[in-house]
């Protein structure tokens, strides 16, 4: 959990807004409740990673129990979840 809470893209007041009901009826902290459901939920931890975007490039992470932004950091592989926003569209 520390390291969830220590990784620069796990931004836990943004997390808490997108999935307040479920972190409130659980009782959990933000960065306990994305390591137990992160993966099985598709729930991003911030607006720069794309939980879902890394788990269709990573198949082999959705059963390990470990989040994928976890795997990504660990493994070098950040930039398969990366979410590229164009400025172009504003």
């Amino acid at each position: 959990m520390r390291e969830v809470e220590g990784n620069a893209r796990f931004d836990a007041g943004w997390y808490l807004r997108q999935n307040q009901k479920a972190i409130l009826e659980q009782r959990l902290s933000p960065a306990l409740h994305h390591v137990r459901h992160a993966n099985e939920k598709r729930l991003d931890p911030g607006e720069g990673f794309s939980t879902g975007r890394y788990l269709l490039r990573h198949p082999e992470v959705v059963g390990s129990g470990l989040p994928a932004l976890l795997h990504a950091e660990r493994n070098g592989q950040l930039d398969d979840g990366t979410v590229v926003v164009d400025a172009s569209e504003d």
